[in-house]
């Protein structure tokens, strides 16, 4: 007799997330690259901050917070995936480096402050002329807060916030959350953690019981 067992749909998309995971590149290791070393820009403030250098990345002394990041020769084209790993960044090169200016890739990018810039980038900074305080043809210091200079006015129970060079959005104020920030109070993060975490484990447990018991045994039709 031949025994064919079927696995649920959503235990091989569980399993194929993972796999996608875990085979996310840190924009630390990309191929090709010079690395942060003496030659480089970024190492005369990551090493005169005591910072640590890993690869083409500068961290904090704890090697935890992302300050700085040398791109050049790397084989990249755009940041924009990496961005989640961005925020933190402050200073950044993009010298020797196929990465353009677009501001799609320094979307969240708040705290960068001096940029270097690739000659992708045609001497313009990313976000424009009012996206910076001060620019050259090859480097861009300290964001202008487009917020202020602007006067943005977002809808009740929001405010307005820095999303990276040249870009601002709108985000709920101290206090409210929710859906259109409708909602005051404190998000009841506890209490979310504890129904996501309960649904994950009752969801792994039935697709565990039902990959061992759906077994469907077919029969196997008599030689003529």
């Amino acid at each position: 007799m031949h025994f064919v067992q079927f696995y649920p749909f959503g235990l091989g998309l569980i399993f194929l997330f993972t796999i996608q995971l875990c085979n996310t590149q840190s924009i630390c290791d990309l191929p090709n690259c010079v690395g942060i070393n003496p030659t480089s820009i970024i190492f005369t403030f990551c090493e005169g901050l005591g910072h640590h250098i890993n690869s083409s990345c500068c961290f904090d002394k704890d090697s935890k917070v992302l300050l700085g990041l040398d791109l050049n020769g790397c084989s990249i084209t755009d940041t924009s995936k990496y961005l989640d790993t961005l925020t933190t960044v402050e200073y950044m090169s993009l010298r020797g480096s196929d990465v353009n200016c677009s501001t799609n890739n320094f979307k969240g990018m708040i705290n960068l402050r001096n940029l270097w810039l690739s000659d992708k980038c045609n001497f313009t900074c990313p976000g424009g002329d009012t996206a910076w305080h001060d620019e050259s043809s090859n480097k861009c210091e300290n964001q202008t807060d487009l917020c202020k200079k602007y006067n943005f006015t977002c809808p009740e129970n929001s405010k307005c916030a820095n999303n990276g060079p040249g870009l601002f959005h709108c985000i709920c104020a101290d206090s409210y959350y929710g859906y259109k920030c409708t909602r005051k109070g404190e998000f009841p993060v506890t209490i979310f953690t504890a129904c996501l975490s309960t649904a994950t484990v009752v969801t792994s447990a039935v697709l565990w019981f039902l990959t061992l018991k759906k077994t469907v045994i077919l029969p196997v039709e008599p030689m003529q």
